[in-house]
C-alpha cells in the first residue's frame, strides 16, 4: 500500500526490451508524485465494520534551496473476519495491522542536473486468513477425526491449535540521477536496493488436530542497477541501456505433520545483466516505426536442506546453479489515420528466467533446473475516440505462443509444489476497453476480455509408474478464465454550496478457471483432480457516495465518503 500515487501504467503482453525477463502477462507502473516544493498536504480517516480504520497523511514542504521534500505515512488496522473457539492459540484470524511510511526527497543541483531519492518503509503485524478444511477422504483415525471439522460453508468460528501469524518488515532506497546533456539527449542512472524480514505461521489443515503446519522465516535483499541514454534526432526517438540486478534469500521452513516433524531450509541467488536497445522511426507524420531488442544473461544458484523424522529420507545440503541467456526483439507498425483513430501491429517476445525447486522433495530435483519459458505474441489494435471527445474505445487481439511454460504442481509430498516445464501452449483472445461521457456529469466505462488458453504438449506420465507422453487432452490450463468484465458508473448528482455530490458503482465480473494444471478426466487417484481447484464465477460490486470539494476556508478542501467493498 503506497501514498502519494500520480498514475499506474499497465502495460499488456511481453515487454522484452525495455522491461526485460519475468514481464510475460505485461508490466504495472505505480508513478509517485515527485515533491512539488510548495507547502500543501492531505489528509484521510476511513472507517468500517470489524473495526476497520485507516489513516493516511501526505505532506509537502516548502522548498529549501535545491531540496523539495515531501512524505507519507499510512495505518491500517482490522479485527479478524475468523473468531477462534477458546482453547485455541489466540482469539482472530485474518486481521490486518500494517504500516507504512514513505520518503521523497529532489534535488535541483543545476538546470541540467537532477536526483530524486525515494525510501518506503513497510511493518506487518498481523493474523493470517483461515485455512478452513473443506472435504476430507477418511483413510485412517485421524482423516476420520478430521472429517467433523469439514465445512462447505464459509466458517466464521473455528477452532484451531496451532498459533498463527504474519510478520514482516520491508525497506526500500532509490536513486535516480538524471543529466540533460541538451535540448534532445538525457544520461540516467536508477540505482536501487530493496531487504526484505518475514516471519510467519500457519495452521494448514485449520482445525484442533495436528495434521499439517508450516513456519516459514526468510531473509532476502536485491540490487539493481539501469544506466539509460534517452534521445531524439529528427524523426527518430531512441532509448538505450545497461542493466544489472542481484537478489539473495534463505528461508528457514520447518512443518510438524501427524506423522513427525521436517526441518526444511533453502536458499536462492540470481545476478543478471542485461543491455537492450529501441528505436522509434516517424516515417511519415502518420507512420511510426519501432523496434528493439534487448540481451538477458543470468547466473541462479540454490541450496538445499531437508531431514524428516517419521517419513523419508534426509537431503543431505546440496548446492547447484546454472547459466541462462537470451536475445529478445519486438517490432510495432502504428498508423495515425486521423486524430480520432490510431491503428497498430506488433510482435514481441518474451523471456521468463528457469531456475531451481526451492521447496524440492528429494535431493535429485533440487539440484535439477527447469528451463525458461519464452513467448512469441502478436497483438493488432485500434485506439479510437469521437471528435468531441466524449466516446474512447480501444480494441486489440492477440496471440501468444509459449514454449517450456512453468506450472505449479503439488507433488502429493507434505507441502511441496515445484516448478515444472509443461511444453506447448497456445493462449488467444481480445480485449475492449470503451469510456462514454454522455454529459459533463456521468461517465460510463467498460472493459471486456475474452481469452482461449489451450495446450498443445504436456509432457508428463499419465498415471504414476507409466512412460511420459502427451496428455494435453486431460490438463486443465490453470488461471484462464474465459470471460472478464468490468463496469463502472461515475456520476455527478448534485452540485451544492457544500460541495459536489458523486457516486460510483464499480462491477467486475470473473468467469470460472482452475487454479493447478491437473488432470481433468481422472486416470490416476493418486493424484490431484483439476476440478477440486476449479473456482467459480463470480462478480464483484463496490459503491461508493461521496460529498467532495466541501470548502473549509483559503485553498483547502474536504470530502465525505460512504463505501462498500466487497
Amino acid at each position: 500500500d503506497v501514498v502519494d500515487i500520480e498514475r499506474i501504467e499497465v502495460l499488456r503482453g511481453p515487454q522484452g526490451t525495455l522491461y526485460g525477463r519475468n514481464t510475460m502477462a505485461g508490466a504495472i507502473n505505480l508513478i509517485t508524485r515527485k515533491p512539488s516544493g510548495e507547502f500543501s498536504g492531505a489528509a484521510t480517516i476511513e472507517v468500517g465494520n470489524y473495526d476497520h480504520h485507516v489513516e493516511k497523511v501526505s505532506v509537502d514542504l516548502p522548498r529549501v534551496g535545491i531540496a523539495r521534500v515531501s512524505f507519507g505515512v499510512r495505518s491500517e488496522s482490522r479485527d479478524g473476519l475468523v473468531d477462534l473457539e477458546s482453547g485455541s492459540p489466540g482469539t482472530e484470524l485474518d486481521s490486518r495491522d500494517n504500516f507504512g511510511a514513505r520518503f521523497a526527497l529532489g534535488l535541483d543541483i543545476s538546470d541540467c542536473v537532477v536526483a530524486d531519492y525515494r525510501f518506503d518503509y513497510t511493518d506487518v503485524d498481523q493474523m493470517p486468513p483461515h485455512s478452513q478444511l473443506y472435504s476430507v477422504t477418511p483413510s485412517n483415525a485421524l482423516f476420520t477425526a478430521a472429517a467433523a471439522y469439514a465445512s462447505k460453508d464459509r466458517e466464521d468460528s473455528v477452532a484451531t491449535n496451532w498459533p498463527g501469524y504474519e510478520q514482516l518488515e520491508l525497506k526500500g532506497h532509490a536513486l535516480t540521477l538524471g543529466w540533460d546533456i541538451n535540448d534532445t539527449n538525457t544520461l540516467r542512472s536508477i540505482t536501487s536496493y530493496r531487504d526484505l524480514r518475514n516471519d510467519d505461521s500457519v495452521d494448514l489443515d485449520g482445525v484442533p488436530l495436528t495434521i499439517a503446519t508450516a513456519n516459514r522465516i526468510s531473509d532476502y535483499d536485491q540490487t539493481s542497477q539501469e544506466l539509460q541514454w534517452i534521445g531524439s534526432a529528427s524523426r527518430l526517438n531512441y532509448v538505450l541501456g545497461l542493466y544489472y540486478y542481484e537478489d539473495d534469500g534463505y528461508t528457514t521452513n520447518p512443518h510438524v505433520f501427524f506423522f513427525g516433524t521436517d526441518s526444511s531450509q533453502y536458499g536462492f541467488g540470481a545476478e543478471s545483466m542485461a543491455a537492450y536497445a529501441q528505436f522509434d522511426f516517424r516515417a511519415t507524420d502518420a507512420l511510426t516505426l519501432t523496434a528493439g531488442l534487448r540481451y538477458t544473461d543470468e547466473d541462479k544458484d540454490t541450496e538445499r536442506y531437508k531431514s524428516v523424522t517419521g517419513a523419508g529420507a534426509p537431503i543431505a545440503r546440496v548446492e547447484a546453479d546454472k547459466s541462462f541467456s537470451d536475445t529478445r526483439p519486438m517490432a510495432s507498425v502504428a498508423y495515425r489515420f486521423s486524430e480520432q483513430l490510431n491503428v497498430y501491429l506488433k510482435y514481441s517476445e518474451g523471456f521468463k528466467s528457469g531456475g531451481f525447486m526451492g521447496e524440492a522433495g528429494n535431493a535429485v530435483e533440487a539440484v535439477t533446473p527447469y528451463d525458461p519459458e519464452e513467448q512469441s505474441t502478436w497483438e493488432i489494435g485500434a485506439k479510437m475516440s469521437s471528435a468531441d471527445g466524449q466516446l474512447q474505445l480501444n480494441t486489440a487481439a492477440f496471440h501468444n505462443e509459449i514454449d517450456d511454460m512453468h506450472v505449479n504442481q503439488f507433488t502429493g509430498l507434505p507441502g511441496v509444489s515445484v516448478v515444472r516445464n509443461a511444453g506447448q501452449a497456445t493462449t488467444q483472445g481480445v480485449e475492449i476497453e470503451g469510456i462514454w461521457l454522455p454529459t459533463d456529469a456521468l461517465r460510463l466505462q467498460l472493459s471486456y476480455g475474452y481469452l482461449d488458453a489451450e495446450w498443445d504438449e504436456f509432457m508428463e506420465a499419465p498415471a504414476v509408474g507409466q512412460p511420459i507422453g502427451n496428455v494435453a487432452d486431460n490438463r486443465s490450463f490453470p488461471h484462464a478464465p474465459e470471460h472478464t468484465l468490468n463496469l463502472t458508473a461515475d456520476a455527478r448528482l448534485a452540485q451544492t454550496a457544500w460541495g459536489e455530490l458523486r457516486a460510483l458503482a464499480d462491477y467486475s465480473y470473473t468467469d470460472s478457471f482452475y487454479a493447478y494444471a491437473y488432470q481433468l478426466e481422472t486416470i490416476d487417484t493418486r493424484r490431484a483432480t483439476a476440478g477440486n481447484t476449479e473456482v467459480d464465477a463470480y462478480g464483484l460490486l463496490n459503491l461508493r457516495l461521496a460529498l467532495s470539494e466541501i470548502p473549509v476556508g483559503g485553498s483547502g478542501s474536504a470530502e465525505f465518503t460512504l463505501w462498500a467493498r466487497n
